[in-house]
């Protein structure tokens, strides 16, 4: 049992990292299934629902328009007023009773509308100004009452009870005696010298036609209405329920008919589920060869490391031994061995002392820490340098601090670095107090050659005690501070800038008036020279850098409070938020530069605005003169942008302030405005809604009925029926 307890513990880091490969293969299977196989599968599903989409849109679109569109147009095509539709016009106009020749002239043109047309089953004319019926193509009858009138024509009296002219009826053999089931469309053809007695044409369609487009057997096609009635059912499927169905449907623009075909998901994506079946046996088996893969290359792996591990450590000169066989055992011994270097690299005096440093002077352990450094501040006056590092390191901070080290030696001081932030690094020089104005304007002299480019921030003379050094780290940091007003410095004493000493109050009012002043009166150069003004101050006043920030702060506020008088958008002038991005700025001088760009800007755009909303109506004129030139082109807000060279926004803005009317409203008014001069010049509806640019006569009505309370055939009918 122990043998079998120690060849377990022997090989525990090989049986853990088995374990972990293991699990991370199982977690990997099972994210890239719930991400990558369900979505590809999904994605899949999806794909082939949008390629049956696309089928069935091209097989509605033939449906539509070789028997609908087809339907739609015979109306018009054989009832307008041309020479050749004479004979089918004459019923209207006088009474054929009796009339042998025309009869026969109407019943020939109605039986070659049957022969070209063979998906019309039967077709019915009824002429209401003088009571003629034509029924089945070739019947003609002369009603002499309503009785007689319903027996010939049984779908008359529902359409007549329409305000419509054009009306389709639910599939019915009761409609129509025919052989099958027909679809009726019923269209009334209404000329004004008629007043308001017109021809009514009904199309009795064959629906055994829409099975040459649609599979009928497998899938439910449905024809609705405009209104939403169901115009025909694919037969033996009115019973069906309780199955889960996909409906592929399609709206017609031209007929304004709605066409869906509906289809249980078992069948429709039979297909589909057999391959993601497919797609999840391989994904499975796929795992178990990872598996398996994973067992054989592990052992194998094992026994490699195992012979690398201590190839590799024989030529490091650390022998692991026969003794230890297993991972833990060479990895417990390489640990000791490492352990040992450890130590031996931290007894480095240039490491040690950076961390000691490093800690007093951020009051950590600085008890202790101070212990380490007491034996090299044997002198009575120390001094805090911030370095920063302008360029990149030349050398390593252990190799300058051994180079100065040396230099020490020889000028009898000690100077001790470490490092801060990136690209600062501290110094603590200590040197006898009669040799400071020797001594130190040397080391400050020598740093670059070390450091390279840099600058340094000198703080306040103090004495080599813990508490007086941590007073002169804070003297230093703040006096780096003031590399803000005075960026062309590489030095910086603290005894000459005396911070504490600095006022933390002042008054620039009456500069900020001047440039308050300077942007109302737009005068650029005055702008800069009181920003200069302002620099100089700071550089020559006196001033914390605490009321520099604060004051700097203020005039960036007072120009965000100009912006907004003025009715202006910060971000589409600059593109960012200048409240926020002058606290990024390095230096009082590339502030300056930042600001003069900011005023530059700020005075164009004033400038802008003021020209483009002008006294004179220029503007508005341009703007009256395009869009009545475009109106017919479908006119948008970026043809305008393009046209007036403006952003979107700010020609939307502006467009509402010279119009008295937003973009959308006005070109609606004027869009309407043009249809009526145009249903004066006898334009058809239809003509007028694609000549304007809309989607479909439809939504050309639904708009006009909007605004004016009465479709485009009523308002044509009530203004300009006098006309015609």
């Amino acid at each position: 049992m122990r043998k079998k307890i120690k060849k377990l513990s022997d090989y525990s880091v090989f049986y853990l990292v088995l374990l972990v490969n293991l699990f991370s293969i199982l977690a990997l299977s099972m994210f890239n299934y719930f991400v990558f196989l369900n979505s590809s599968q999904r994605t899949y599903r999806k794909s082939f629902l949008n390629y049956n989409q696309k089928v069935t849109d091209l097989a509605f679109r033939n449906m539509d328009q070789q028997i609908m569109q087809v339907i739609y147009n015979i109306p018009q095509l054989y009832f307008s007023e041309t020479k050749q539709n004479d004979a089918f016009l004459k019923p209207q106009e006088e009474n054929l009773e009796g009339q042998a020749a025309e009869i026969t002239d109407l019943i020939s043109g109605l039986r070659l509308i049957q022969v070209s047309y063979p998906i019309i089953e039967s077709m019915d004319v009824y002429y209401e100004n003088t009571d003629t019926v034509v029924t089945g193509f070739s019947n003609v009858h002369f009603p002499e009452n309503r009785e007689e009138l319903e027996k010939f024509l049984p779908w008359y009296q529902a359409f007549d009870q329409q305000d419509n002219d054009l009306y389709f009826m639910e599939e019915s053999t009761d409609v129509y005696p025919v052989y099958e089931p027909v679809l009726t469309y019923v269209r009334r053809i209404a000329l004004p010298r008629w007043q308001g007695e017109g021809i009514v044409v009904a199309l009795h369609i064959s629906t055994s036609a829409f099975s040459d487009y649609m599979d009928e057997n497998v899938g439910c096609l449905r024809v609705y209405a405009p209104d939403g009635r169901i115009l025909y059912q694919s037969p033996g499927h009115e019973d069906e329920a309780g199955e889960n169905k996909t409906a592929l449907t399609y709206e017609s623009s031209t007929t304004s008919l709605s066409y869906e075909y509906a289809i249980t998901d078992s069948v429709l994506y039979a297909d589909v589920n057999t391959t993601n079946r497919v797609f999840l046996f391989n994904f499975i088996l796929s795992i178990l060869f990872n598996i398996v893969l994973l067992l054989a290359i592990s052992r194998y792996s094992g026994r490699i490391y195992r012979e690398r591990l201590v190839s590799l450590s024989e030529e490091a000169g650390v022998a692991i031994g026969a003794e230890h066989k297993s991972f833990d055992s060479s990895l417990q011994h390489l640990r000791k061995e490492i352990q040992s270097l450890s130590d031996t690299a931290n007894s480095s005096k240039a490491l040690r002392f950076q961390s000691a440093v490093r800690a007093l002077i951020l009051n950590r352990r600085s008890d202790e820490t101070y212990t380490v450094l007491e034996e090299y501040l044997n002198y009575e006056c120390c001094r805090v340098l911030m370095i920063q590092w302008l360029e990149a390191e030349k050398s390593s901070l252990e190799q300058i601090q051994d180079q100065l080290d040396l230099w020490g030696e020889e000028k009898g001081c000690h100077i001790l670095l470490t490092t801060m932030e990136k690209g600062e690094v501290v110094g603590v020089a200590n040197f006898p107090k009669d040799q400071e104005n020797t001594v130190l304007p040397h080391l400050i002299e020598i740093l670059p050659t070390y450091f390279g480019e840099c600058r340094v921030a000198v703080g306040t003379r103090c004495a080599a005690e813990k508490e007086e050094i941590k007073k002169a780290y804070r003297s230093a940091c703040e006096t780096a501070r003031y590399w803000f007003i005075y960026p062309n410095k590489s030095v910086l004493y603290g005894d000459d800038i005396r911070p504490d000493k600095l006022r933390d109050k002042g008054s620039h009012l009456k500069l900020f008036e001047a440039i308050e002043k300077d942007i109302n009166t737009e005068n650029l150069l005055e702008f800069k020279l009181h920003l200069e003004m302002l620099v100089v101050s700071f550089q020559s006043g006196s001033y914390t850098m605490n009321y520099c920030y604060s004051t700097l702060r203020d005039l960036v506020t007072m120009i965000c409070q100009i912006v907004q008088h003025r009715g202006l958008d910060m971000w589409v002038m600059y593109g960012y938020d200048i409240r926020e991005y002058y606290k990024q700025i390095r230096d009082i001088e590339s502030f300056q530069e930042w600001m003069n760009g900011v005023c530059e800007i700020l005075l164009k755009n004033i400038r802008q605005k003021r020209t483009m909303v002008d006294t004179d109506g220029e503007f508005k004129n341009r703007l009256t003169t395009l869009i009545e030139d475009n109106l017919e082109n479908n006119i948008s807000l970026d043809f305008l942008c393009d046209q007036l060279s403006m952003r979107p926004d700010a020609l939307s803005r502006i467009f509402k302030q010279v119009m008295g009317e937003g973009y959308t409203e006005y070109v609606k008014k004027q869009k309407l405005n043009r249809a009526i001069a145009l249903m004066k010049d006898d334009y058809s509806i239809k003509e007028i809604a694609e000549k304007l640019g809309y989607s479909s006569s439809q939504y050309f009505i639904k708009i006009f009925k909007e605004v004016y309370g009465i479709t485009p055939y009523q308002y044509k009918k009530n203004n300009f029926s006098d006309k015609n």
